[in-house]
């Protein structure tokens, strides 16, 4: 007798590989899908019909065709590189563009054929960079206004100048009355003066992105709302590139005289700081007080007078604090060392340390090689979190050592053992685990040479520090406080570098020079010897005198910018 269900009804029957169902199941599994409604879809894709019964013939025919879209989608995979060198985005186009010089429609191509029509598409772009050559041979201003509309390809163009006035127009977009203004600056500049290059056009900035006259005409452009004259009324008074552009952003926006430091603003790209400079010349070029502007540091009205006389190779940042510390009762020594330490930088608590400033006006006795020292150690004790014990043998924890740290009633002597024993503590932690952290990326340097006069071969070298106790190590050795560098580095904001020399192959390697490298800026801020001595210094050594000159080679060599203030200029 047969099982029947409890309401009289035929047994049932649980769907497997057998029957209808899971055969059903089965397929549409092997053809990469999930469900019947995708299976469905898939075929009217595909030209099958969309009922779901059919016959084993049918399911073969589909199987078939699901194993050829699959090599066919891997096909394409591998060709993707293929695509992207012949500047197709997809088979249709590759397909097209085959047919157009007469190759095989085919996405299985011999590594043979691959070279063929890559060199048949490499002869066409130079076919065509040499019509375009030829077409605007004659008048140059045809090139850039192609450029300017969209009309050339930057990889066509060869002169860097080009390729960057390209660029440029590109990062205008689609803003049509910018790219007009800077069609505009482009074509008179390229008749009346010498500002079409890409060699960095402010020393102190470096080669940094934004860093050259075809970037500074471009933050020009931005402003044509606010141009005052119009470019082409504009004349050069003189053969230096810097000169000129300083005259053409005045002609086109200065009603009054701007310093010469404030040209950078222009330089710095289209981020938050660049236009708040640029805001700066504006606001003076049009009459009005520095003070009345929007700046992050309080100025005097006499601070005020003499930020508008702050030599022309300062950054802005430096000139604010330049004027600040001459205002504030201190002499020109004192204003250029404090910019040869991080102060050359707008600080956290900016009030702070206006009183760091008038400590060391107050104490004019101060040896100026040892501001640098007690600022850090400043910064250290006030702002800088580090390891500390937790409280009845809790894991440790970071902490600021000092948060309330102020500079009443300290005296110089007192402050002085302070930073001593500071140095002597940074040099104790050679005991814990180093820190440690990859290369910024910047190669070093290695220079041989023969001294003729001692008869022995000098090799200078400059070697990037990678870890903490490197630095705990190098600060023991040339007695200054590099080691509480170790957290920027470890952030990659810096990079410690030190300079040493051999004299004879024989000899061992002295430690000579310890160099700050700002990594994003790729500018050499500071570089000291042993006790924070500068070349040049009473009493530092021949070896620290010749340190500058290698310290440009290098520099020279990995395209890096010395600030003005590291070495007198």
């Amino acid at each position: 007798m047969s099982r029947r269900s409890r309401a009289g009804g035929a047994p049932s029957k649980t769907a497997t590989a057998s029957t209808p169902d899971g055969e059903l199941k089965r397929h549409i599994a092997a053809l990469g899908l999930d469900s019947a409604d995708s299976y469905r879809a898939w075929c009217r894709q595909n030209g099958f019909g969309a009922a779901l019964d059919k016959g084993w013939q049918e399911r073969r025919a589909e199987r078939e065709r699901a194993e050829e879209l699959k090599k066919r989608a891997a096909a394409v995979r591998d060709m993707a590189g293929h695509f992207q060198a012949l500047s197709v985005s997809d088979e249709a186009g590759y397909f097209a563009w085959c047919r157009a010089h007469e190759f095989a429609e085919s996405l299985t191509k011999r590594p043979r054929q691959r070279s063929e029509e890559l060199l048949a598409h490499s002869r066409e772009q130079g076919s065509t960079a040499l019509a375009t050559a030829r077409r605007f041979d004659r008048r140059p201003e045809d090139l850039i206004r192609a450029i300017a509309v969209g009309d050339v390809e930057e990889a066509s163009l060869k002169p860097p100048h080009l390729r960057a006035i390209h660029q440029a127009f590109e990062a205008a977009g689609s803003d049509g009355q910018l790219k007009d203004a800077l069609l505009r600056l482009v074509l008179h500049c390229r008749k009346a003066g010498r500002l079409l290059t890409v060699d960095p056009a402010i020393a102190h900035l470096g080669p940094q992105a934004g860093n050259s006259y075809i970037a500074g005409l471009l933050a020009l452009a931005r402003r044509h709302a606010e141009w005052r004259e119009p470019p082409e009324t504009w004349k050069p008074d003189s053969h230096s590139s810097r000169r000129q552009f300083g005259t053409l952003a005045r002609h086109l926006l200065a009603r009054y005289e701007v310093p010469a430091f404030l040209d950078a603003a222009w330089f710095l790209g289209d981020d938050l700081r660049g236009q708040r400079h640029q805001d700066w010349c504006l606001h003076i070029g049009a009459g009005r007080n520095i003070r009345t502007a929007a700046l992050p540091i309080h100025l005097t009205k006499r601070a005020a007078h003499l930020f508008l006389q702050a030599p022309r190779d300062l950054p802005v940042e430096a000139a604010l604090r330049w004027a600040q510390a001459l205002a504030l009762g201190g002499d020109e020594p004192l204003a250029r060392a404090l910019i040869a330490t991080r102060l050359a930088d707008l600080q956290e608590d900016e009030p702070f340390w206006q009183s760091v400033i008038f400590f060391f006006i107050n104490n004019p006795m101060l040896d100026f090689a040892r501001i640098g020292a007690v600022v850090d150690f400043v910064h250290h004790r006030r702002f800088v979190a580090v390891e500390t014990p937790g409280p009845e043998g809790a894991p440790p924890r970071m902490a600021i050592p000092e948060p309330e740290f102020s500079m009443k009633g300290r005296t110089g002597i007192a402050l002085l053992r302070r930073v001593e024993e500071w140095h002597r503590d940074l040099a104790r932690e050679s005991k814990r685990a180093p820190l440690e952290w990859p290369s910024c990326g910047i190669g070093g340097l290695s220079w041989t040479y023969r001294d003729a006069a001692a008869k022995l071969d000098i090799t200078w070298t400059i070697e990037e520090q990678l870890s903490s106790r490197a630095l705990q190590e190098e600060g023991k050795e040339m007695r200054h406080c590099v080691a509480s560098y170790a957290q920027s580095c470890a952030r990659g904001a810096i990079s410690i570098w030190s300079l040493r020399v051999r004299e004879g192959a024989a000899s061992a390697s002295r430690r000579v020079m310890t160099i700050e490298l700002q990594n994003a800026k790729r500018t050499i801020t500071q570089a000291r010897g042993r006790c924070n001595k500068s070349p040049g210094e009473k009493r530092s050594s021949p070896r620290l005198t010749n340190a500058p000159a290698v310290v440009r080679r290098w520099a020279s060599e990995q395209g890096l910018t010395v600030a003005a203030h590291v070495f007198g200029g």
